[in-house]
């Protein structure tokens, strides 16, 4: 969980920073430069999603399932916690955390609200 917000505030780093070159150059800090910084967090924030839960690790299972073995080195997507396992010994081959039922469709719901806000950021301004 503490990669997240690590993520996260490199992204917050990266805008601060694209603004302050914005105001340098004597541009004009409006809806539209409002939503180029938005866009440019959404990408950031789906791409830190992406590593957060598909990050790959090949080693013993991070939790376990049906047909586990501690000693038999799997593939562990994810990172800091480990959201799905793949192992090519055992069907049905892709097994899923319990936090990852409570983490993926918060991410989701995190997403489409941050598209949904990019659709109604010019109505606002």
């Amino acid at each position: 969980m503490g990669g997240c917000f690590f993520n996260v505030n490199i992204i917050y780093l990266y805008l601060c920073i694209f603004k302050n070159k914005c105001e340098k150059r004597n541009y004009i800090v409006d809806s539209c430069c409002e939503k180029t910084d938005f866009k440019i967090f959404l990408a950031l924030f789906i791409i830190a999603t992406i590593i957060i839960d598909l990050f790959p690790s090949y080693q013993s299972p991070y939790f376990r399932y049906y047909g586990s073995d501690p000693s038999h080195d799997v593939l562990n997507l994810g990172t800091p916690i480990s959201s799905m396992i793949i192992d090519i010994d055992h069907s049905p081959y892709l097994f899923l955390s319990p936090e990852s039922y409570v983490i993926m469709p918060l991410q989701l719901i995190i997403i489409l609200g941050l598209v949904f806000w990019l659709q109604l950021l010019p109505k606002i301004s």
